[in-house]
């Protein structure tokens, strides 16, 4: 059993079962990730709305099973240009969903937190995996006139903020490291 912390509390567990793997989200809900990852089950915990273990699920366990079946992820967050996806990555905290964010005023949102990518020949596509950011303060994005008001609530006191997306898979043209 592996235990990410934040804070010093625990995040996600995962571990080794004979059906698969287990994820659990805390406190939110347990998946059960079939051994080739074509399956899930979800059991939430009490209480928890829908849309938290959605989050959960998007964030925790899907960047995981991308993994699982072969397809590579970046821990980036994204916008599309006309050239094609730009993706900034960097350690938790560093400014990637704040600067996806202020970027979707100009370009649609690809990505935040994860970047999924497939190889087709010598070209590498990124897909969509968002249409909303967590960021620290949602009213630093206010010169946008397409941003929804916060959502909710994410973890680490992080807003969740709908922005304008694009769900087309593009070309990856740029990684910035930040």
């Amino acid at each position: 059993l592996i235990v990410h912390e934040v804070d010093a509390q625990p995040f996600l567990s995962v571990g080794r079962l004979p059906q698969g793997y287990l994820l659990r989200a805390h406190p939110i809900a347990d998946f059960i990730v079939a051994e080739d990852g074509r399956a899930v089950s979800v059991t939430p915990a009490p209480n928890v709305p829908p849309e938290v273990v959605n989050e959960a699920f998007e964030r925790q366990v899907l960047p995981g099973i991308q993994q699982l079946v072969g397809a590579p992820t970046l821990h980036a967050s994204a916008v599309a240009t006309d050239a094609g996806t730009i993706a900034f990555v960097g350690g938790s905290g560093a400014g990637k969903s704040t600067l996806a964010a202020y970027l979707s005023s100009s370009w649609p949102l690809v990505a935040d937190d994860y970047l999924p990518l497939t190889i087709d020949g010598e070209d590498v596509i990124a897909s969509s995996s968002s249409i909303w950011v967590r960021v620290h303060d949602a009213t630093t994005l206010g010169g946008h006139g397409d941003v929804k008001p916060p959502i909710g609530r994410s973890s680490a006191g992080k807003s969740m903020v709908t922005l304008p997306s694009d769900s087309s898979a593009r070309s990856l043209r740029a990684i910035y490291a930040i």
